[in-house]
């Protein structure tokens, strides 16, 4: 498996981050780029996706329905189900009409507990952790939006009686003292709308980013949040981004295997790449303006988990596509 080692160790990071560091040759130079809307940043770097579908109205609250999705009531709120994958499995996303917000930290977690199992649990069904562990509140997330609301989460499997397992997502959006229910919910390990470690698909974020409850109110925290280190790996390759506080940036990748060169003998393989430019953020948007070539927007937000020992790990995820095909890309910060 990749780590960040590895990368320091190509010589990828020969850049100090600071106010005062200078940016990477033929970088731009000057200090950060500074937009006062999302609207602003994503006229200069253009999205590489963005919420669309129908736009449904639950109460006060509006919120885009992502295309092709099936959409229907229920009791107050909206819900939604995607089409079928190759496997005959969908996900469905509830959206709850808003209520009081709970009051506390650890409240706020049973209120995301107690919203799911209003919605989901039977006679005979129980919520679980995402390991099937008996404490469903284990495992947490809470966000931040530069766009004026926050979240806390649980990532949960229900069981039902008949022995059906489901992975679920359970997020209570915070607007002021209002807070907004979104549940996912998918047959286990489908991986379309519910990941692992608080992580969510794209068709979650279409729903979360367009989530309209009055005036939003845009702020710099993300932009303030981001500034360090952020890797990613999935056991043959790493990629590190270092969000630098004088607006720079650099991306660095790294793809390792081992080839086959006469039978029997074995040798490592390493390729690796580099890219520098600079970045913005503003509300909930990031952009890229890299060297040399287009810049891109997308929609982000840092998260932070708590893992089985009780320990909170920061993340971060922004939406992003490759061939035209919308994904989320999650890193960890680097301590």
């Amino acid at each position: 498996m990749f780590r960040r080692s590895f990368l320091l160790a190509l010589g990828l990071l020969m850049w100090t981050i600071g106010c005062g560091g200078s940016g990477p040759a033929g970088g731009g130079g000057g200090g950060p780029r500074t937009f006062e809307t999302p609207a602003a940043l994503l006229a200069a770097a253009a999205p590489v996706w963005e919420p669309s579908g129908a736009t449904e109205q639950v109460g006060s609250l509006t919120f885009k329905v992502p295309a092709g999705w099936q959409e229907g009531a229920n009791g107050g709120g909206a819900v939604m189900e995607s089409p079928p994958d190759k496997f005959g499995a969908t996900c469905i996303i509830a959206v709850e009409a808003p209520r009081p917000v709970a009051t506390g930290e650890e409240a706020r977690y049973a209120q995301a507990l107690e919203a799911a199992s209003a919605l989901l649990v039977e006679p005979g069904d129980r919520l679980t952790d995402d390991f099937e562990g008996p404490d469903p509140l284990s495992r947490a997330s809470r966000g931040a939006s530069g766009n004026g609301w926050d979240y806390r989460a649980l990532t949960m499997r229900l069981i039902q009686a008949d022995g059906s397992v489901y992975d679920v997502l359970s997020l209570v959006v915070r607007f002021g003292s209002q807070a907004v229910p979104v549940i996912a919910v998918e047959p286990m390990s489908t991986l379309r709308c519910v990941s692992y470690d608080g992580e969510f698909g794209v068709d979650v974020a279409n729903v979360l980013y367009s989530l309209d409850l009055g005036s939003p109110a845009y702020d710099h925290a993300l932009e303030s949040s981001l500034i360090g280190e952020w890797f990613s790996s999935d056991g043959s390759a790493g990629n590190l981004y270092v969000f630098g506080a004088n607006g720079h940036y650099i991306d660095a990748s790294a793809v390792g295997g081992v080839v086959e060169v006469t039978p029997g003998e074995w040798r490592d393989r390493y390729a690796s790449w580099a890219g520098t430019g600079d970045w913005a953020a503003v509300g909930d948007t990031l952009a890229f303006f890299p060297t040399g070539g287009q810049p891109t927007g997308h929609f982000a937000t840092r998260f932070e988990v708590r893992d089985s020992s009780g320990v909170w790990r920061e993340s971060l995820c922004w939406t992003n596509a490759y061939e035209g095909e919308p994904y989320m890309y999650c890193t960890r910060r680097q301590e």
